[in-house]
């Protein structure tokens, strides 16, 4: 949605949520979380954490899919902080580095530091259509979401590889792959700015030329 500048409706958090984003003012946090949910219809969103005190990083995002609507939307949240404190701690430790060019990404920290001064928040002002409302989805748990995507012309490939070590604690890792969907590119030096997907989602625009803040 960032790489084809889609206009994206904001959500109207309640309950719990509200109350999160309330404690977050405290700090002088400003949370805005966006439903980024597209056509293969499993519900997603998108938190902008913004901190215009200058102490921290001005512009931190966090994501998160799932099918729990309540709990999908606390996970983009406490991503964005995540990304925050990190970042936070990153920009101090190495000297507060001034990264504005896409030559300068060169790591995953480098996309932080991108985004760290005020004037970046504006940057994202594009993704507001301008419409608040509750989120339309309720909870969906029942659904079999490998039957799902494959309705939808997904391929899903997935591998276990979890090591005997991490198998021992109680942990397992997979690694799950899918042709279809375009991906998460985190290198500026070898974007990812192709795939059927995004060619029929830019629709003749376009593509947003300005690194994502996505970490």
């Amino acid at each position: 949605r960032y790489l084809s500048q889609d206009k994206l409706p904001q959500i109207i958090l309640e309950g719990d949520l509200k109350k999160l984003e309330e404690y977050f003012k405290r700090y002088h946090l400003d949370l805005s979380v966006f439903e980024t949910t597209t056509d293969l219809e499993v519900p997603s969103y998108m938190c902008i954490n913004e901190d215009r005190t200058g102490e921290g990083p001005a512009v931190s995002v966090g994501l998160s899919s799932g099918l729990d609507i309540g709990g999908t939307i606390y996970k983009s949240i406490m991503e964005s902080q995540q990304v925050r404190q990190w970042i936070r701690y990153s920009y101090i430790q190495d000297k507060k580095p001034l990264i504005i060019s896409r030559e300068q990404i060169r790591t995953i920290k480098d996309r932080g530091y991108f985004w760290y001064s005020l004037n970046m928040v504006e940057k994202l002002f594009f993704l507001n259509n301008g419409q608040k409302r509750m989120s339309k989805h309720t909870s969906l748990d029942n659904l079999d979401l490998m039957s799902h995507l494959g309705n939808k012309g997904i391929d899903i490939y997935m591998v276990n590889i979890t090591s005997s070590e991490i198998a021992g604690a109680g942990f397992s890792v997979v690694k799950v792959v899918s042709p279809q969907l375009h991906p998460l590119f985190l290198y500026e030096e070898y974007p990812c700015l192709y795939s059927e997907r995004l060619k029929k989602n830019l629709n003749g625009r376009k593509i947003n030329p300005l690194p994502h803040p996505f970490m």
